[in-house]
């Protein structure tokens, strides 16, 4: 599936490349996060592709009844999901577009393909388009939220890897996370008395570093609450983007031969840290 013709695979080692650029807003009312997101993608293979497809992975908890739930129950005998419905997630998509023409997305749980309108050919670049709206579940697995505190992981329309054994697309069931590796523009809006800890740099907008002091009280930048603020993070040659959001995070901050270091915890942990 997505690649022709199969016998190019044993050529010249490749990767391919993803940019993506994403604009999301997190509700802490609902643990709602909606927005969309751009994903430019080159085809470095040698190979023409016709379809291109996106790891949907909060789906896996989305039912008791999952692939990924009824591969636990399976192989280990057990069911560590009892999350009632409320508390669940998911992952849809809706309005996707490939270089400006609407298309429909196959989707089968924790998989969405898409259908390329035109073939993409050796080092060609296409652009997909798409709303998301991600129902962010009660923590569980590294992600989700615990009172006012978020963990993203594995959380937004992710491309599947395509190397010299083909399209790696098969609905989640287990292990780890093979990707893609590229570049992350990320615009997170939050509560504006929010921390935020990210992959990347902040290129604009504040992420609360300063909010909190180490050893206690606040620092001058806090705000009260009820308005929002945006940040932007970038990435380059990452595996993934991963962040966390908290009111209550400290962080300490250093230096190393350039490099800037930054220690992210709740304030109850101070103690450990």
């Amino acid at each position: 599936l997505g690649a022709m013709p199969a016998s190019s695979h044993a050529q010249e080692y490749f990767q391919q490349h993803v940019h993506y650029t994403m604009h999301v807003q997190l509700d802490t009312d609902a643990h709602h996060l909606t927005g969309t997101e751009s994903i430019v993608y080159t085809n470095n293979s040698p190979d023409t592709l016709d379809t291109i497809s996106l790891h949907l992975y909060p789906n896996a908890y989305r039912s008791k009844d999952s692939e990924f739930m009824r591969f636990y129950r399976r192989r280990y005998n057990f069911n560590f999901f009892n999350h009632p419905a409320s508390q669940r997630s998911r992952l849809d998509i809706s309005d996707v577009h490939v270089d400006g023409q609407a298309v429909e997305p196959d989707v089968d749980e924790t998989v969405a393909r898409i259908r390329l309108p035109r073939p993409l050919p050796p080092g060609a670049t296409t652009t997909v388009e798409l709303a998301l709206d991600h129902k962010v579940r009660k923590h569980l697995a590294r992600a989700g939220y615990r009172g006012r505190h978020y963990d993203f992981a594995q959380w937004y329309p992710k491309v599947a890897v395509y190397d010299e054994k083909g399209l790696h697309d098969a609905p989640w069931r287990t292990g780890e996370f093979y990707g893609e590796f590229g570049t992350f523009d990320v615009h997170i809006t939050v509560p504006d008395n929010y921390v935020i800890a990210a992959t990347g740099t902040v290129e604009s907008g504040d992420p609360g570093w300063n909010y909190n002091a180490p050893g206690g009280g606040g620092g001058d930048s806090r705000p009260e609450g009820g308005a929002t603020k945006t940040v932007h993070f970038h990435a380059e040659d990452v595996h993934d983007f991963a962040w966390s959001a908290d009111p209550d995070f400290v962080v300490e901050s250093t230096e190393w031969n350039g490099i800037d270091i930054h220690s992210v915890y709740q304030r109850r942990h101070a103690g450990a840290w």
